[in-house]
């Protein structure tokens, strides 16, 4: 319909906004290690919520 148009007009406007003149590459460890540092701190905060 109308508002079908009306929306894929505005997104190809969008998108053509997007592009950069930058190439960027990001390198990340996919290993996880930091995930068992990030929920003891959860937990350490969840005990020390419940006995304030």
């Amino acid at each position: 319909g109308p508002i079908t148009r009306e929306a894929s007009k505005e997104m190809s406007a969008f998108l053509q906004h997007l592009e950069t003149e930058d190439n960027l590459k990001v390198w990340f460890n996919n290993k996880g290690w930091h995930a068992a540092v990030s929920f003891l701190n959860v937990a350490h905060n969840a005990v020390l919520r419940g006995s304030l």
